[in-house]
C-alpha cells in the first residue's frame, strides 16, 4: 500500500477504532470504581468475605461484565494500532498482534487477582462457589478453603495470570514501537509502556487508571483531537521517528537548523570580507594641493 492508501484507510478504520479505544479507557475504570464501593464493607476473613459475595453476586457480576466489555474494545483498538505500526514498519512480528489480541480477550474473561473486578467468567465461578458456602452448614474457615480448591477455579486464574502477562507484553512492545515510528509522542509512548507493566504489577492500584488514562489518549490521537497536535506519521502514512536527544541538543546549538549527518563535519562559513575603508575628501584635496 502507499503512504496515501495507508492514510485513507486508518481514516476509514477510525470510525470503530475510536469509540473502541474510548470504552476500552472508561469501561474498566467505572466497573473498578464501582466494585470497590460496593466491596468497601467486605469483611476481611474468608467466611465473611463469601457470604458477602453471596448477598452481591448481581451487582459484582454486573461490573465484571461492564470491565469484560472494556477489554473487548481494548482488544479492538489494539489490532488498530498495531495495524498503523505495522504499516510503518513491516518488520514488526505479527507474532504480537496475536498475543496482544488473546491476552486482551483473556484478561476480560478471567481477569488477574492483581486488579478487581476480576474477569466475568472467574466472577461467576467464585458466585457459584460463594453460593454453595452459604447453603453448607458449618461455614467454617477450612470449608472456604476447601471450595475454592477446585479445578475450575485453579484454571480460570491460571489462564487470567497468563492473559494478563501476554496483553502486559503486547502493550510494551506495541507502545515501543508506536513511539519509534512517530505515531505516539515520546512521552505517552513510555506511558503506554508503563500500563503495560501495571497490568502484571499494579503497585497498590487495584483498578488500571494509567491503562485507562493512556487509552483515553490514543482515542484522540486516532480522533486527531490530541491536545499537542497530530503526529506527523499519521498524516504522512510513513515512518516518521522523533529526533533522538543528540539531534535535538544540535538544533538548539545551530539554531534551528537540521544538523549535519554523522560522519560528517558542516563546511565551514566562507570569510567575511572587509568593509572598504572611507575615504577622506580632506586629504584628497590636500594632495592636490602639493602637486600643484
Amino acid at each position: 500500500m502507499t503512504p496515501a492508501e495507508i492514510v485513507a484507510q486508518e481514516r476509514q478504520d477510525s470510525r470503530w477504532a475510536v469509540p473502541a479505544a474510548a470504552i476500552a479507557g472508561a469501561l474498566p475504570l467505572i466497573a473498578g470504581v464501582v466494585y470497590l464501593v460496593i466491596a468497601k464493607d467486605s469483611p476481611r476473613n474468608q467466611p465473611g468475605g463469601l457470604l458477602f459475595l453471596r448477598d452481591h453476586t448481581n451487582a459484582i457480576i454486573a461490573t465484571a461484565a461492564v470491565k469484560t466489555v472494556g477489554f473487548l474494545g481494548l482488544a479492538a483498538a489494539y489490532l488498530y494500532l498495531f495495524r498503523a505500526v505495522r504499516a510503518r514498519r513491516p518488520a514488526m512480528p505479527r507474532a504480537f498482534l496475536w498475543i496482544g489480541l488473546v491476552g486482551a480477550l483473556g484478561a476480560g474473561l478471567f481477569g488477574s487477582q492483581a486488579q478487581v473486578p476480576f474477569g466475568v467468567v472467574s466472577q461467576v465461578l467464585f458466585s457459584i462457589k460463594a453460593g454453595d458456602f452459604a447453603a453448607s452448614g458449618g461455614q467454617t474457615y477450612q470449608q472456604a478453603v476447601d471450595l475454592f480448591s477446585s479445578s475450575a477455579l485453579g484454571v480460570s486464574q491460571i489462564l487470567g495470570e497468563l492473559s494478563s502477562f501476554a496483553l502486559a507484553g503486547g502493550l510494551i512492545v506495541l507502545a515501543l514501537n508506536a513511539m519509534r515510528v512517530g505515531l505516539l509522542p515520546r512521552a505517552f509512548g513510555y506511558i503506554g509502556i508503563a500500563s503495560g507493566v501495571f497490568v502484571i504489577i499494579p503497585f497498590g492500584q487495584p483498578i488500571p487508571v494509567v491503562l485507562s488514562f493512556w487509552l483515553i489518549a490514543v482515542a484522540l490521537l486516532i480522533a486527531g483531537r490530541f491536545p499537542g497536535g497530530t503526529p506527523p506519521a499519521w498524516v504522512a502514512g510513513e515512518a516518521l521517528p522523533w529526533p533522538s536527544l543528540q539531534q535535538q541538543r544540535e538544533e538548539r546549538e545551530t539554531g534551528g537548523a537540521p544538523a549535519a549527518p554523522a560522519g560528517r563535519r558542516p563546511a565551514p562559513a566562507p570569510a567575511a570580507t572587509p568593509p572598504p575603508r572611507p575615504v577622506n575628501p580632506g586629504a584628497a584635496r590636500r594632495k592636490r594641493k602639493k602637486r600643484g
